[in-house]
């Protein structure tokens, strides 16, 4: 896929090679596989090093440059299109990549209701942790901890049946269990879309 969507053009811009090979191997020499491939990254830093190597390499041949160009662009289209319509991976999410199909801009949580809920059961003023997912709802206040991190949040609040990175539904349930286990903290608010837990130490000073 880098070759295809312009990493061919180091052909003819080879030092650009020094600006990718660096960047492949931080990605495949990583101990963690969220980095090796393109299901949970989008590979942006790419994107500076080829844009600079093509536009070297077309104003470099001259000749041909609007059919190269063009070729290029369909290449890469279909390409992109071809592969997210016939991928396996285990890890693949078809409705969260194919920005074509009405799935892509459908909810799976209601947001309205799960907003509503948050400003009801969170003050503003406390450290939070929560899933990604939910971190768009609480991003103005001092402390907020991407889930599983809890660090010295108040208030966990964590998506019930959808796959929320860094952490799968199962190990993110499990937490759940763990933390209400410990005695730590108690559920506050839960519905089917997600699970709110109160410190127990802000219930002694209710």
């Amino acid at each position: 896929m880098l070759l295809i969507s312009g990493g061919f053009m180091t052909i003819f811009a080879p030092k650009y090679l020094i600006m990718i090979i660096p960047i492949l191997l931080w990605k495949f020499m990583s101990n963690s596989y969220w980095f090796w491939g393109i299901n949970s990254q989008c590979s942006i830093e790419f994107v500076p090093a080829i844009m600079l190597a093509t536009a070297h390499a077309l104003h470099k041949i001259r000749r041909g440059q609007l059919a190269l160009s063009i070729s290029g662009c369909v290449l890469a289209a279909a390409s992109t299109i071809y592969t997210m319509e016939n991928r396996q991976s285990k890890w693949y999410d078809y409705d969260n990549t194919a920005f074509y199909n009405a799935k892509h801009y459908r909810p799976k949580i209601n947001p309205i209701t799960t907003r509503q809920v948050i400003k009801h059961y969170i003050p503003a003023d406390c450290p939070v942790s929560a899933s990604s997912t939910l971190t768009p709802h609480l991003y103005n206040r001092q402390h907020l901890y991407l889930f599983p991190v809890i660090n010295n949040a108040d208030y966990v609040a964590v998506v019930r049946q959808l796959y929320n990175y860094p952490i799968s539904v199962e190990d993110a349930n499990k937490r759940v269990a763990e933390l209400i286990d410990s005695g730590n903290y108690a559920v506050e608010f839960e519905n089917n879309d997600i699970i709110i837990l109160k410190s127990t130490s802000l219930h002694a000073s209710d």
